[in-house]
This record gives C-alpha cells, sequence and structure tokens, in this order.
C-alpha cells in the first residue's frame, strides 16, 4: 500500500503482471488524498496477452481527486427550472388548491430535484 507522492514501484519484467488498485482517503464526499494497492502476481495465471507499453495520458477532469466544471451551466439550467417549477406550484396551490397541485406539481419537482442533484454530483471529486 502507497499513498499519492510515495515512489511508484519499478514496472515489471517481462512475463510478470501488476495491478494497482486507487481509492480515495479521507471523509466521505471530502477526499483528502490517494491511496494505491499495488499487487503483483504469484501464480502462473493465464498466458500473456498484448500489452500496452505506452503510458496512458489523461485528460485533467479524469485524473483523480479532480472534478469536472465543464458542465456547471446545466447545474444554473437545472436549479433555474427547480425554481420556476416550485414557483407554479405555489401559484397553483393558492389558485387551484392542494389536490390538483399535488397531482401535476409532484412529479415536476422530483424531475427537477434529480436535474439539481445530478449536476451536483458531476460536482463531486473524481475517484476514478
Amino acid at each position: 500500500m502507497r499513498y499519492a507522492g510515495d515512489p511508484t514501484p519499478p514496472a515489471p519484467a517481462r512475463g510478470e503482471s501488476r495491478l494497482i488498485l486507487m481509492t480515495a482517503r479521507g471523509a466521505p464526499f471530502a477526499p483528502s488524498g490517494i491511496a494505491y494497492i499495488d499487487a503483483r502476481l504469484v501464480d502462473k495465471g493465464q498466458p500473456a496477452g498484448a500489452r500496452q507499453t505506452t503510458p496512458i495520458t489523461l485528460a485533467a477532469s479524469n485524473q483523480p481527486l479532480a472534478t469536472d466544471t465543464s458542465t456547471v451551466w446545466a447545474l444554473v439550467f437545472a436549479l433555474q427550472f427547480l425554481v420556476v417549477a416550485e414557483v407554479a406550484a405555489v401559484w397553483a396551490f393558492r389558485t387551484v388548491g392542494p389536490q390538483k397541485t399535488w397531482i401535476v406539481f409532484a412529479p415536476v419537482l422530483i424531475l427537477a430535484c434529480i436535474f439539481v442533484c445530478d449536476q451536483l454530483v458531476r460536482l463531486l471529486p473524481n475517484l476514478l
């Protein structure tokens, strides 16, 4: 087990295999670091296939603990939709009555909350 900033183990020799698991450290929904688990294959296992020898480069938003802020505009629109739906529900409650308002606006408000939560989750740190 190693943490971010610790030296990376040497590349496996020909015929050896290695598995790297990565997870977040810290409080839920507010990670403070990354923990890596390095595993080495000790059994014969399956025959070796084609190996990838070039390093994989990830976009900045796909790096560990990165956030994707490219869709913040969608969060703004989802919040606007939620506010408009709430104002319309209050207006309908006062003019039409509670029964018809609940029938019409309960699904609309649930959908608006789902849109807002979906966009908020996209802003959480990436755990790959």
